[in-house]
């Protein structure tokens, strides 16, 4: 005692806590690393009484049966009356101990000015297997999970009488209701004390709970209104609402926050989702698949599906409009393809012809292998070809290159063919054009339509290095060539263009054929296949409705499709345009879903967030299960109509709300989202905020009101 004394002298904050709990502090604190009897015995305080509880369930030899489930409805009188029934020829003495006080005394209390006035707590002393004596509380002080325990479960009997007791005076005034409930509730307080006598109570019936029991259930219907609303105003004032937020059901706010919350979305990935699907289209519902799921459930629910129709369908039949827009702010309008390519060859003829003028001036030097090519050419039939098209073409032909033997062949043995003169461009461009007519004129694939076409290959670039030696593709042949492209393949362009997608085109396929294909080519090219998405639109429509949307989808739902699409219109316009189908693709699923007759495992846990009033999980998947399920489905039933549909009206309001706030779109929505963010992080803060109240009061409950005191070897002698 005399070491206690002196941490009291020295600490006077701590002259109001019991020998025992200071001791305890200090051995917990600084001295656990000795037995603590030890060190109970030399500051001299008693060690703390153990939770008979504890004793009892290590000790099952001891249990009289039924005394368990005593635990949770007897009262500590009681209590102790089973507990030393239990303990048998072990129990010493059952005696009350004050906690809380400057002192801690058996058998009285102390109260002194200045000091808080003790607890009382029955103690009893027992004898331990080996014969030691012992103590332990009957019920140890302060609060635990041992009381919150007992008064939770020991509240089931009541909640069913008193269910039994409302459901008997359904359509009775609030008067009866009251005298029936509180009857019930005392009743059943009797009830059970009169079932802790077999076990060991020697109270009898305590008269004074049951009076408490009786006046708490005559009440109760009396404040039932008072405490809803009350606990519906904290509510209000712990999670502030956005002036967005005012109106709508508390419900319907909390699920669809729950639904986002679900979906994993933030304000940075919502705003990137909104901007990818459509700004002004995208509805809240297609965010997410819970908040597609959600929208889903309401288009089924009486009260809001005209609001969802409302918004989704006319959304759903202006899609073909829409990706017709899309496709043309990528791809340029439809057009008509033979105007189109005689247009284009006239325009882009015309960019061509100062290039082509310059080469057609321009004196070709015959060099061997140049000579050699137009040997072949002349062979092949292509120089009479060509004279036949400058004849008709109007062009004076008198200049056209003829090859002679060599006169020294006959002695030398050696033959060579040379010209008598240099031509002119002009000259050597009808000598291609004449082999580009013998190829198209060949067979497709054939070995005399590949001869044909290497050897056109094999003048344009033998041409072409002569006129700009080290930079072929900087002669104006080539430049020429480049603009307008060779013979007819503006219209071969656009008869490979006009497959690209109903054909579903390998991407190497496209690359091949756009290779070396001038910008005449590429746009009628490009034209072509913007045309072909038209005429897959088009065949799409039916008597049933327009259905170009869902084919262009289709047609570029795909790895090909997207990649012959970069190759025609460029990565970036490309990627821009897939976007735009993604979001297409996006509004066309929340439609599907919420129009079609899909049942998948998340439209029913959707179809639980959002039920009826008589649809609730418990009761649905209670009533699957046996009696009680059942009754709690009609009770709810009837609860519905005494009170004049209440609950139903309630769910139809959170169904609109919701339905209203999933359908929401452009500014509107984002104000909206804006306010269930931060609704959701107050939501979040007060979470928070309470628990660390949870932790501030089992700080409380748990330890003393000051702060331990500091340092040990001062306290406590070495030996």
């Amino acid at each position: 005692m005399e070491i206690l004394q002196n941490v009291r002298d020295k600490h006077p904050e701590y002259n109001d806590m019991s020998d025992a709990d200071l001791a305890d502090r200090l051995y917990a604190k600084f001295y656990s690393d000795m037995p603590k009897d030890e060190f109970m015995a030399k500051v001299g305080a008693k060690s703390q009484p153990a939770n008979l509880q504890s004793v009892l369930q290590q000790n099952p030899s001891m249990a009289i049966p039924g005394a368990g489930a005593a635990f949770f409805g007897a009262s500590d009188a009681q209590l102790g009356d089973i507990y030393q029934k239990q303990f048998g020829d072990r129990f010493i003495r059952r005696e009350p101990v004050h906690v809380g006080g400057n002192t801690v005394q058996q058998g009285g209390a102390r109260s002194a000015t200045g000091y808080r006035a003790p607890e009382t707590y029955d103690v009893i002393t027992y004898k331990d297997e080996s014969g030691s004596e012992k103590q332990g509380y009957v019920n140890r002080p302060g609060l635990d999970w041992e009381d919150v325990a007992r008064a939770g479960i020991g509240t089931i009997p009541f909640f069913a009488t008193g269910g039994a007791a409302g459901a008997a005076t359904v359509g009775r005034g609030l008067l009866a209701k009251s005298l029936a409930l509180g009857g019930s509730q005392a009743a059943t307080s009797a009830a059970g004390d009169l079932a802790m006598i077999p076990m060991g109570s020697n109270q009898g019936i305590e008269g004074g709970k049951a009076a408490a029991y009786g006046a708490f259930g005559a009440a109760a219907p009396l404040v039932g209104r008072a405490v809803g609303n009350a606990t519906g105003a904290v509510a209000e004032k712990l999670a502030p609402k956005d002036a967005t937020l005012r109106g709508l059901s508390n419900r319907a706010v909390s699920r669809v926050e729950e639904a986002i919350q679900a979906d994993g979305i933030t304000p940075r990935s919502y705003q990137a989702k909104a901007w990818s699907i459509d700004p002004d289209m995208a509805v809240l519902g297609d965010m997410g698949q819970t908040l597609q799921d959600d929208l889903a459930t309401l288009a089924g629910t009486p009260k809001a599906s005209s609001r969802v129709a409302s918004a989704l369908k006319p959304r759903m039949s202006n899609a073909p409009g829409r990706i017709v827009d899309d496709i043309t702010a990528t791809m340029g309008p439809v057009e008509n393809i033979p105007q189109k390519v005689k247009a284009d060859r006239a325009l882009f003829n015309s960019m061509a012809r100062p290039h082509y003028l310059q080469f057609e001036t321009s004196n070709i030097p015959i060099t061997p292998e140049l000579g050699s090519i137009l040997k072949r050419a002349d062979a092949s039939g292509a120089v009479k070809k060509a004279q036949t098209l400058m004849e008709r073409e109007g062009v004076d032909a008198r200049y056209m290159t003829r090859f002679v033997d060599d006169p020294m062949s006959a002695i030398t043995g050696k033959g060579k063919n040379v010209s008598t003169r240099a031509p002119h461009g002009r000259e050597l461009d009808y000598i291609k054009r004449g082999i580009d007519d013998l190829a198209r004129e060949a067979k497709p694939g054939s070995n005399e339509q590949r001869i044909y076409s290497n050897l056109a290959r094999d003048l344009r670039n033998t041409v072409d290095e002569i006129l700009s030696p080290g930079a072929p593709d900087k002669s104006p042949w080539a430049i020429g060539r480049g603009i307008s492209g060779e013979g007819l393949e503006g219209q071969e362009a656009a008869e490979l263009g006009s497959k690209t997608f109903s054909a579903k085109k390998d991407p190497f396929q496209v690359d091949s054929e756009l290779a070396g294909m001038s910008a005449h080519g590429k746009s009628l090219y490009k034209a072509s296949a913007r045309n072909d998405l038209r005429q897959v639109m088009g065949r799409a429509s039916s008597n049933f409705g327009p259905k170009g949307d869902s084919a262009a989808r289709r047609a570029l739902n795909n790895e090909f499709a997207q990649e012959n699409l970069s190759q025609i219109v460029g990565r970036g316009n490309a990627d821009r345009l897939m976007r735009r189908i993604e979001g297409e693709n996006t509004m066309a699923e929340t439609f599907d879903k919420a129009f079609g007759n899909s049942k998948t495992a998340r439209m029913l846990e959707s179809k639980k967030r959002w039920p009826t009033p008589t649809e609730g999980k418990f009761a649905s998947e209670a009533g699957k299960k046996g009696p009680l399920g059942l009754a709690t489905e009609y009770g709810l039933k009837l609860a519905d109509v005494v009170l004049g549909g209440t609950l139903r009206k309630a769910e139809e309001k959170a169904a609109v709300d919701g339905a209203r706030m999933l359908v929401a779109q452009g500014q509107s929505r984002d104000m909206l989202v804006s306010a269930l963010f931060k609704h959701i992080e107050a939501k979040k803060l007060n979470r928070a905020q309470g628990v660390r109240f949870e932790r501030i009061m089992n700080a409380l409950l748990n330890s003393s009101r000051v702060p331990m005191v500091q340092g040990r070897d001062q306290y406590l002698p070495a030996n």
